[in-house]
């Protein structure tokens, strides 16, 4: 999903222009004055630019920010569950070898049982 944040501005941008060209071209004033107001209101609309960009930048240097945070916390989590997976394996194989040992230690007693004493069957 795209979410594009400076087209609404633009879109704002372009109509306060357009309306204030309007505007300043049907207005009965002199050449100069006419040319003043439009210098004027140039320079607003590009100190409003100007801010509408720097907070752009900021939001998306923000979130920016929080992805990489969110991502760090995301990994370490990964990671922590991982060594607890191995650490629960290693114990899993350990009391494996353990009941292997004792059950191979049965057997043989059982068997040499059984060869001293075959009726034991």
């Amino acid at each position: 999903m795209k979410n594009n944040v400076s087209t609404p501005i633009n879109i704002a941008l372009a109509a306060g222009a357009i309306g204030f060209a309007a505007g300043i071209l049907l207005a009965p004033r002199s050449g100069k004055e006419t040319v003043k107001q439009i210098r004027l209101k140039q320079q607003d609309i590009e100190e409003r630019a100007r801010n509408a960009a720097k907070e752009f930048k900021n939001r998306t240097s923000d979130a920016l920010e929080e992805t990489k945070d969110s991502v760090r916390d995301l990994a370490k989590s990964a990671k922590d569950k991982a060594d607890d997976l191995k650490e629960e394996a290693g114990d899993t194989a350990a009391t494996v070898r353990r009941s292997a040992h004792l059950v191979a230690g049965e057997s043989k007693r059982s068997v040499r049982s059984i060869a001293k004493d075959p009726e034991v069957l």
